[in-house]
């Protein structure tokens, strides 16, 4: 197997894990994405209360980037798991 590959009898359970949390991240970011870009574009500085949408949009793009990478840790993790009771079983 070359390094990168997902074993091909555990690509299904790969897949499978976290994938709510996966949407949820990718989700954020494009709404956190639509949030920032929005007021340059239309030139309008819409607020939320006393808090400017394209700051709630930063916050949502972090927020979606430690989901993300929080995930890809937890899978990897999960995958060496995986890996290690196939091998020893």
């Amino acid at each position: 197997m070359k390094i990168g590959r997902v074993a091909p009898d555990l690509r299904p359970a790969i897949r499978r894990y976290a994938r709510g949390w996966r949407w949820t991240g990718l989700g954020l970011l494009v709404a956190g994405a639509i949030m920032v870009v929005w007021p340059r574009v239309t030139g309008e500085w819409p607020m939320i209360g006393s808090l400017p949408l394209q700051r709630l949009g930063f916050i949502l793009v972090a927020a979606a980037w430690i989901i993300l990478v929080a995930v890809i840790v937890r899978r990897t993790r999960y995958y060496r798991q995986l890996l290690a009771e196939r091998d020893a079983g």
